[in-house]
């Protein structure tokens, strides 16, 4: 997986990919598309994006670092490790994935990111806020404050903990 980094104006943004291979079936994932107006786009999406015979989309998860004013924001933490996920096979208990290594790579150690920002509650957004540490559940950023969106956080307020720790 490349790293992928650019700046708009004073903001240097990094893209921390965790699964850049992700597939669900095109006609659940967006219904209602016109498949007419991809077929047009076919040369550009296949096979990286779409396989149109198959039905399949492919979909990358990934975080944003944001790196501004002495700030380092991580938007979103994607999907994590050693998490049951028994409904999506590809992230049930996965290992070894290097995400932290990538955003070490990236000049992001965990204990300097400053805010997460969760766009949403999904586990595909939240999986590198905790981490498995020796048989326990610790926060991988010690000494960010999350930020949640009050509709999401009135659905589990228990994420409250996170931001006592920061």
């Amino acid at each position: 997986m490349d790293m992928l980094r650019f700046a708009i104006e004073e903001v240097c943004v990094d893209v921390i990919v965790d699964d850049d291979d992700f597939e669900l079936p095109l006609s659940g994932s967006l219904p209602g598309c016109d498949g007419l107006r991809l077929m047009q786009h076919r040369k550009l999406l296949e096979p990286d994006f779409l396989d149109l015979e198959r039905d399949i989309v492919r979909f990358a998860v990934q975080s944003f670092v944001l790196r501004t004013h002495g700030r380092t924001i991580l938007v979103d933490t994607c999907i994590g490790e050693q998490k049951d996920r028994p409904e999506i096979p590809a992230w049930h208990q996965r290992r070894g994935t290097g995400f932290l290594d990538r955003l070490v790579k990236a000049g992001v150690d965990p204990a300097d990111v400053d805010i997460i920002f969760c766009t949403h509650l999904h586990v595909d957004h939240v999986g590198w806020n905790m981490r498995c540490d020796d048989g326990r559940w610790t926060p991988t950023f010690p000494n960010a404050r999350y930020l949640i969106g009050r509709n999401e956080h009135a659905i589990d307020p228990a994420w409250a903990i996170l931001n006592q720790a920061a």
